[in-house]
């Protein structure tokens, strides 16, 4: 049984132990929802991290590759049409390896962003692949 099987996206960022990723992701896909997968393992810097993010969830050309600009852009995704636009993230711990301050300002715009989305009547759900950090 699906441990997630009614489980509906929920506006924050929620880190995601990798043995319940399959069972979420399988849960999202029967209830329709697309999940923009994020793969952060060789990202050591900001310009790494700010490249894979505009890729995967498709940034207008427009994407000025800073921190105000990831903010800009996750506080409003009308292209991707969705009511609940859902980010599965992995690799987060090479960041944090090599810039700890990247790793926290990433995190707190993913948050800041999911407020912003809330407040606006979309959901923005953000899982953090593996351990915390």
């Amino acid at each position: 049984m699906n441990p997630f099987a009614d489980h509906a996206p929920q506006a924050g960022v929620h880190h995601l132990p990798a043995a319940h990723a399959e069972a979420l992701l399988s849960a999202l896909a029967a209830g329709g929802r697309d999940v923009h997968r994020v793969d952060l393992h060789d990202c050591a810097d900001k310009a790494a991290v700010l490249g894979r993010l505009a890729a995967a969830l498709h940034f207008p050309g427009h994407f000025g590759h800073n921190w105000d600009a990831l903010a800009d852009c996750l506080g409003d995704l009308d292209w991707l049409h969705d009511d609940a636009i859902v980010v599965l993230v992995s690799g987060l711990g090479t960041l944090h390896a090599h810039s700890p301050a990247d790793h926290a300002t990433l995190l707190d715009i993913f948050a800041e962003a999911a407020a912003r989305q809330a407040v606006a009547g979309t959901c923005l759900a953000v899982y953090l692949l593996g351990a915390p950090g």
